[in-house]
């Protein structure tokens, strides 16, 4: 399996950590505006498979892009890396005016189900380590 860039995704993460420590006095804020921008994700991608078209893709671009950066920001590097492949993925259809594919839309929906799933581990306060490329298998 390879990413939009044709990098392999186990390479991916492979050196990047998050710096938990960095994120800990924006967390809360991160949390909310990720569960937001999450919920606005899985609305434009349900939109899409019942026949929606350009206006939601671009939605689901600037909803990954403002997941990217504000992770980023805070030293969430992990999830700025997942949602910068999605926002890849997104521009590529963007650019070519293309809608997504079944499978492109279930690799979208694997992504930010797994976002999702790193969020609540914040919000838990637990500290394990997600393995961010089995959300790119669809890749």
């Amino acid at each position: 399996m390879t990413t939009p860039d044709n990098t392999a995704a186990e390479d991916l993460f492979t050196n990047l950590e998050d710096n938990r420590e960095e994120a800990s006095p924006y967390l809360s804020v991160f949390i909310d505006e990720a569960q937001a921008t999450l919920d606005e994700l899985i609305e434009a991608l349900l939109a899409l498979e019942e026949g929606g078209g350009r206006k939601n893709i671009e939605q689901l671009f600037v909803a990954a892009h403002r997941l990217k950066g504000s992770a980023a920001c805070i030293g969430l590097h992990r999830v700025a890396k997942l949602s910068h492949l999605m926002e890849d993925l997104l521009q590529i259809l963007v650019d070519r005016k293309q809608s997504p594919t079944p499978q492109v839309t279930d690799a979208l929906l694997s992504c930010t189900d797994g976002l999702r799933q790193y969020v609540q581990t914040l919000i838990d306060g637990r500290n394990e380590e997600d393995n961010f490329e089995d959300w790119l298998d669809c890749f």
